[in-house]
């Protein structure tokens, strides 16, 4: 899984893509940063946002994953909660948000049920292209990452 992260994130900057976006909502999210950030090392023109959904999204993580995700929170370039606290169709409206901010959005193992579908959909009502990645070794539902130029 590690290597199809690096293979795409390699992909998408000789694409021409240097913002990047996550949710760090899920451990393959936080794997995926740690990626471009020993990236970023080498090419200092790449950027990370990361804007968790809300201010407990890691609060029942392991302190291993918990220190993973602080951490990341600390060295990214921009970051910032969409929500302190969850609300009935939050993340509706946070889906929209990452995608507005978006030129392509790459999904991995969307479980058709939560962000990734509806960020798929926001994106393909807005004319965004979608990416979908194989990581069909991945044990988790999916979340988005939101690229922009």
């Amino acid at each position: 899984m590690k290597k199809t992260l690096m293979h795409q994130v390699d992909d998408t900057v000789k694409q021409g893509f240097e913002h990047f976006i996550s949710p760090l909502a899920t451990e393959l999210d936080l794997l995926f940063c740690e990626i471009l950030l020993a990236k970023k090392a080498n090419s200092p023109f790449l950027t990370l946002e990361c804007i968790p959904l809300h201010e407990e999204v890691a609060s029942d993580w392991s302190e291993a994953l918990r220190d993973r995700f602080f951490y990341l929170l600390e060295v990214c370039d921009r970051d910032h909660f969409f929500t302190l606290h969850p609300y009935p169709g939050c993340v509706a409206d946070y889906a929209k948000e990452l995608v507005s901010k978006a030129d392509q959005v790459l999904i991995h193992g969307d479980n058709g049920l939560g962000l990734p579908f509806l960020a798929a959909r926001c994106a393909k009502e807005a004319g965004i292209p979608v990416q979908f990645l194989n990581l069909a070794e991945a044990e988790s539902p999916g979340h988005t990452y939101s690229l922009g130029r």
